[in-house]
């Protein structure tokens, strides 16, 4: 049989998408859609998401490309935040313009203090050029993560780089993630190429 998420402890609205940066296209996600791989595993962090938070047990979520990995950081971000939690979401290319541009979080926070202060920060789409790049690099992230893992708060971090890569650029982000984050490799069907199919059924006809 299934395994069932528990139901939400309150219901979420626009109100609180908006809070968490959450992209609309994850507003509606569901623990369906994730991939047969890793459900089991997901819905048992789902179920745990208050103990997660106490532990400061966060998440490295890996995998090739439409396999769902943003799905499950939406997952957990909706779950976190209906328990009352504060959640962010971010890319990490947002998160650097938003640095860039000197873009606020509220007027007296910014959005790197959200970024560390969050009982849950979600990294989506770490990419190999982060290490390198300016206002948010390979450094600056690792120091978040430091910073937050020094706090017993829950960093999750989605990405398509391979481990071999991973240990090439960020060592030192690795290093700083250890005993905070635990590896998931989400595999499975390329779901974005399932959506296209189906939007272009819908366009052309079936």
């Amino acid at each position: 049989m299934e395994q069932e998420v528990t139901v939400l402890r309150r219901k979420l609205d626009r109100s609180d998408f908006r809070r968490m940066n959450l992209p609309e296209a994850y507003w509606r996600v569901k623990v369906q859609g994730v991939q047969d791989s890793v459900r089991a595993t997901v819905v048992n962090y789902l179920r745990k998401i208050i103990e997660m938070s106490a532990l400061g047990a966060g998440l490295w979520l890996s995998g090739t490309e439409g396999v769902g990995k943003s799905v499950i950081a939406a997952l957990v971000a909706k779950e976190a935040r209906s328990c009352g939690l504060t959640v962010y979401f971010t890319s990490v290319w947002e998160l650097r313009e938003c640095i860039r541009s000197r873009i606020g979080f509220d007027d007296n926070v910014s959005i790197m203090q959200r970024c560390r202060d969050v009982d849950f920060l979600i990294l989506d789409e770490l990419r190999k050029d982060d290490q390198s790049a300016h206002f948010l690099g390979g450094k600056e992230i690792e120091e978040l993560i430091s910073f937050r893992r020094s706090q017993k708060r829950v960093t999750v971090i989605t990405t398509r780089l391979p481990t071999e890569d991973l240990e090439e650029s960020f060592s030192g982000l690795l290093t700083a993630s250890e005993g905070c984050m635990v590896w998931v490799r989400v595999e499975g069907r390329n779901l974005r190429e399932e959506q296209s199919r189906s939007l272009r059924e819908a366009v052309y006809g079936s």
